[in-house]
């Protein structure tokens, strides 16, 4: 039995390993870093060109003229006055005063508010004169209203009952 050298050597000798599967992957590893690179560059290239336009964005916004505000004419200023007042105008402080003020034999009608003049005009009727006298008594004597006047009233019929029909003006406090 003769057993050939160089076939023992083969059989014994180390075998290379998946030589083929070390091939594959430092070739992926190449190709992987080749794309990783252009998009490196490709994004580089974007923020370079991004730089550029907000460069001359900015040199436009500064070589512009700056627009000359002109002043609003007096009858807009007064309006915009007006209603910035009519939107700042506190309503809970009124109504409560007039709601501890009520008396059972007063009908309000008509309540005007002039808001930019804090005035309040109140139109109702009374059963009788003794009742307005009360109420305007009550209303004078509420720390929300001053300057509280009759400023007219008139007897009337409403069905078979008498009644004085009234107009009350009064300021209002800030």
């Amino acid at each position: 039995m003769g057993v050939n050298l160089d076939q023992t050597i083969h059989y014994l000798g180390p075998k290379a390993r998946h030589a083929a599967r070390w091939w594959f992957l430092l070739a992926a590893s190449v190709a992987a870093a080749l794309w990783a690179g252009v998009e490196l560059y490709r994004h580089y290239e974007n923020l370079l060109r991004q730089e550029r336009i907000l460069a001359s964005l900015q040199q436009a916004t500064a070589r512009s003229p700056s627009h000359k505000t002109r002043l609003p004419d007096p009858e807009s200023q007064r309006n915009w006055n007006e209603l910035r007042q009519e939107l700042s105008f506190s309503w809970y402080p009124m109504f409560a005063a007039l709601e501890r003020t009520s008396k059972p034999d007063i009908a309000l009608h008509e309540f005007l508010p002039d808001k930019i003049a804090r005035r309040l005009t109140l139109r109702g009727t009374s059963r009788d004169i003794k009742s307005l006298v009360d109420y305007l008594a009550a209303l004078s004597a509420e720390p929300y209203f001053y300057n509280v006047y009759l400023s007219h009233q008139k007897k009337g019929m409403q069905g078979n009952a008498d009644i004085v029909t009234f107009e009350i003006r009064m300021q209002l406090r800030d």
